[in-house]
């Protein structure tokens, strides 16, 4: 579906951004109604002086709380006026977002130096900053810092950027979401995450989609859902496939927890007309029933809807997708779709939304 965006928020997607689109657009930021909020710059073939005007009229807004740019190339000169913008005005800018908008190392730097007690979301994904990216991020984020939400998905992280990440979430009280999809971490990645958990007293989504958990690595996240990230709600594996006894694994570690919690993740193939699937665990509070469920068992990579494998199945699935809280896992079919739809480029267009 149409992704939602905030009342008030203006998009150009897929349009040549030349100077007098930039001037166009810089004349609508300082207009008292509507007062947009929200601007998003998607698959924009943006020319260089534009970038420069975009960013100096984010800088002379008083209203505009955040900057999504989604494959458009703002590169490292985007994010060095992103920081001049941040020093000189912009004091409602609270949220950068710059997927897939060729930042490099060195415009990760300027990021770095950019952020502010007021940035409560940062997303770089899709751009190669690697474990020294992480690094430089990690140093910018003072202890007590505001920080709410990080997606780091498909940076090129490995292993040592771990330590860095579990640095992020010791030091940041206020972190919500942490996205690191598609990085291969591997076990020992996993593991220094998995030892953060304790002091990540806010966080609530963890995503480790296509991460390379396994082995020691699931036995360390398990003993971390035992007793840390008393507010976690949500933690994704999908794309790591996991045998029956690291699941088991998974499934009596949340039996302790005091919280609901789901956790989405592949299985291996564990017979011969057994294709590999999708299987979301839910850890129901104590006051509930005290104990770890099996949602839903889905057929992967063609499954559109639920499908259960027995009719004893089909009863246990329905009882628990009836429950008062959803499950937050899409089906491997509408993960996929999903990301298809953000990494198409769309035709040209326009958008505002006046709310």
């Amino acid at each position: 579906g149409a992704e939602q965006l905030p009342v008030h928020s203006l998009a150009l997607i897929g349009v040549q951004c030349d100077d007098g689109t930039a001037d166009a657009l810089c004349a609508l930021l300082q207009l008292k109604t509507p007062a947009f909020v929200s601007i998003l710059l998607e698959s924009c073939n943006i020319a260089p002086h534009a970038i420069r005007k975009v960013i100096n009229g984010l800088a002379l807004s008083q209203t505009i709380r955040e900057f999504r740019c989604r494959g458009a190339p703002v590169g490292d000169q985007g994010a060095v006026l992103l920081l001049e913008a941040t020093k000189s005005g912009a004091p409602m800018l609270h949220s950068i977002s710059l997927s897939r908008a060729n930042i490099s190392l060195h415009g990760v730097q300027y990021i770095a130096d950019a952020i502010q007690d007021c940035w409560l979301k940062i997303t770089l994904s899709q751009n190669h900053i690697g474990d020294e990216g992480v690094r430089l991020l990690a140093n910018a984020l003072h202890s007590g810092s505001s920080l709410a939400v990080l997606n780091l998905a498909e940076c090129g992280i490995g292993p040592r950027g771990c330590e860095h990440l579990a640095h992020i979430l010791q030091t940041c009280p206020a972190m919500r979401e942490l996205d690191i999809e598609g990085n291969h971490i591997g076990c020992s990645g996993v593991e220094l995450v998995s030892k953060a958990l304790d002091e990540a007293r806010a966080l609530e989504s963890l995503r480790l989609v296509r991460c390379d958990v396994r082995g020691r690595g699931v036995q360390c996240l398990a003993a971390a859902l035992a007793t840390g990230a008393p507010a976690l709600q949500e933690l994704g594996l999908f794309g790591n496939p996991l045998p029956r006894s690291q699941r088991d694994l998974l499934q009596s570690a949340l039996a302790s927890r005091n919280n609901t919690l789901y956790v989405g993740f592949d299985t291996e193939n564990e017979g011969a007309n057994d294709g590999p699937h999708e299987v979301s665990l839910r850890s129901q509070a104590a006051g509930d029933t005290g104990r770890s469920e099996l949602i839903h068992d889905l057929f992967a990579p063609d499954a559109h809807e639920p499908v259960a494998r027995s009719a004893a199945s089909a009863e246990h699935a329905a009882s628990h997708l009836l429950a008062p809280v959803q499950c937050p896992f899409d089906t491997a079919s509408a993960h996929r779709a999903r990301r298809n739809d953000s990494d198409n480029e769309m035709g040209p267009k326009v958008e505002s939304e006046l709310g």
